[in-house]
């Protein structure tokens, strides 16, 4: 079923019309062709600001397979259930079982979250980053977002106000999300991998999904990926008015310049158990 859901956007934007439209038939040869995947159902479980939208939209490139949320693939939650970032079998029921999908989700590591996952034999990959670079991320991501909540507090405050705001916000709410995440791939046959080891890691991503592709093809759906609007999602949130793409890599400059010493301190008390689970140091 085609997501009509997008018209408006399509309205506003005439310039998503072509590649919406090239989308599509990509999307209708996938799906009526046949392939070899084992893997149905492929659900990325990312941390938020860890690089959720890259590393979909490289696997959304492999032949066969056709992004959630997308053209044919709506993305079927309640608002309630996208805000909690949570799953239902309601949405697991409109993805179709004999196609093949990729899905980006936040989902929380709750044991009923977890049981969707496992009941509906999605293959689960979690993408984590380190926190002190998601923090970065995240706060001017907030700036910029007229839709976001945190706005209007963090365009008011000053940066280092700001900041702390968005410090207390990733303790409360991201370390309880890598602990429980660090938790279930220890138990189940989930894969994990990390933001830092992007895109090297693709081919353990590919290797655990039984999907073998050259280094060549590596590298080129990488630099695709980073560069062009290669599905209607991306290309709709990244150009309609008053939307903006914030993009912090932690490579140009380090996670420090941002921090206080004090907030440095403060922080590093909060996260470090949970980082280390990882493999990040301090």
């Amino acid at each position: 079923m085609i997501d009509i859901s997008k018209i408006p956007k399509l309205v506003a934007n005439p310039k998503a019309i072509i590649p919406s439209i090239s989308n599509l038939i990509i999307d209708l040869s996938n799906d009526m062709r046949e392939w070899p995947w084992r893997n149905h159902v492929v659900v990325i479980v990312g941390l938020p600001k860890a690089g959720t939208n890259w590393l979909w939209s490289m696997l959304c490139q492999v032949p066969g397979y056709n992004p959630c949320p997308g053209v044919l693939r709506p993305f079927r939650l309640t608002r309630q259930e996208q805000w909690d970032h949570d799953l239902s079998q309601k949405f697991f029921d409109t993805i179709p079982k004999d196609k093949y999908t990729v899905v980006k989700t936040h989902t929380r590591p709750t044991p009923q979250n977890i049981k969707l996952l496992k009941d509906n034999n999605a293959s689960v990959i979690i993408l984590v980053r380190d926190l002190r670079n998601v923090a970065v991320s995240r706060y001017f991501h907030e700036k910029l977002d007229k839709k976001s909540w945190c706005y209007k507090r963090y365009n008011s405050l000053s940066f280092e106000d700001g900041f702390e705001h968005n410090l207390k916000v990733i303790t409360a709410s991201y370390v309880s999300w890598i602990k429980g995440w660090f938790t279930a791939w220890d138990n189940n046959d989930f894969c994990l991998t990390r933001y830092e080891l992007l895109p090297v890691d693709i081919r353990h991503v590919l290797s655990f999904l039984d999907i073998n592709f050259s280094d060549k093809w590596i590298i080129e759906k990488n630099q695709k990926s980073k560069t062009s609007k290669n599905n209607l999602e991306f290309f709709l949130n990244t150009t309609l008015p008053a939307r903006h793409r914030s993009t912090y890599s932690g490579k140009k400059r380090n996670w420090r310049d941002y921090f206080t010493d004090r907030q440095e301190w403060w922080f590093r008390e909060k996260v470090e158990d949970a980082m280390s689970e990882y493999g990040y140091n301090w």
